[in-house]
């Protein structure tokens, strides 16, 4: 999920870069503002889902090798 969440906010972000050169302006386009809010909200928390699917794997981890022994 958090992997989806950043790869469409990349996505996003290189239509914005893109999107001058084709000549798309955001004034008045309820799409290309959409395009350009999705990025500033989504890379967030994309990295927080990132981090808390690495400490939940190290939790899971940890709890493993401590109930081989």
């Amino acid at each position: 999920m958090s992997l989806t969440v950043i790869a469409l906010s990349v996505v996003c972000f290189l239509v914005l870069v893109i999107s001058p050169v084709v000549g798309w302006t955001t004034a008045g386009n309820p799409l290309l503002t959409t395009i350009t809010l999705l990025p500033l909200f989504g890379l967030p928390v994309g990295f927080v889902l990132l981090m808390a699917l690495i400490v939940m794997s190290a939790i899971r981890r940890g709890r493993a090798a401590r109930s081989a022994r």
